[in-house]
């Protein structure tokens, strides 16, 4: 018996002019999620159960602790986000919860559920599925007023959506740093051991190198 090939389908890539038009047609809160995911590689899935206390802003890059819990393969991994992720990231927490930098006792789910005005409901658990759900959904939502952002691959799908998120981040790190600790920093478990083969200060030194890929827009806030 013939086991039919697999069809593979071709998908429009992004880059930073697509993404900096995205940016300035969606919410705050999801323009702060664009460039933690298209910085770090997370998964939509371990976005919404990261936690304050899980970021290292005193690192340089900001380290992001991905706890084994959370991820797709139990294995818990470090990643990165750039300096404009950073500061989006901090102006967002400051806007939305009070954030103080610094306060330890200070601990909250990031990316949870919100109100209309952005702020945190009362007296509600965090629900990771339906955060899931909320922001996956979010790209569509604000981008249905703008035709050109509308665009689709050859399997139908459209082409703005938190895997091609990710896509952009380990094209971007692959390209300057190497497949290997692209795969690695995205937690695909077959690169792990490589990953965990490097010292701290060579991880840093890796992501620094292609920082400037991963930066959406220029320091003064304009398109690159």
């Amino acid at each position: 018996m013939r086991v039919p090939k697999i069809v593979r389908t071709h998908e429009k890539p992004l880059d930073k002019e697509l993404l900096n038009r995205v940016l300035r047609n969606v919410s705050p809160k999801l323009q702060v999620v664009i460039l933690v995911t298209t910085s770090s590689g997370l998964r939509i899935g371990e976005l919404v159960q990261i936690k304050t206390s899980d970021i290292d802003f005193t690192s340089n890059p900001t380290k992001i602790l991905v706890r084994g819990s959370t991820t797709k393969g139990k294995i818990a991994r470090e990643t990165f986000i750039t300096q404009e992720a950073t500061i989006a990231l901090k102006d967002y927490l400051k806007s939305n919860f009070s954030w103080i930098e610094n306060k330890p006792e200070f601990d909250v789910y990031i990316f949870g559920k919100t109100t209309n005005k952005g702020k945190k409901p009362k007296n509600s658990g965090h629900n990771p599925y339906a955060a899931k759900m909320a922001l996956q959904a979010s790209p569509l939502y604000y981008l249905r007023k703008v035709p050109a952002l509308q665009t689709k691959n050859e399997n139908g799908y459209y082409s703005i959506h938190f895997h091609a998120f990710r896509k952009f981040c380990r094209t971007t790190i692959g390209n300057v740093c190497g497949r290997d600790f692209a795969e690695a920093l995205l937690g695909h478990a077959f690169y792990m051991d490589t990953y965990y083969q490097l010292s701290e200060n060579q991880k840093r030194d890796l992501y620094l190198k292609a920082e400037s890929r991963l930066t959406i827009t220029k320091t003064d806030g304009s398109p690159e």
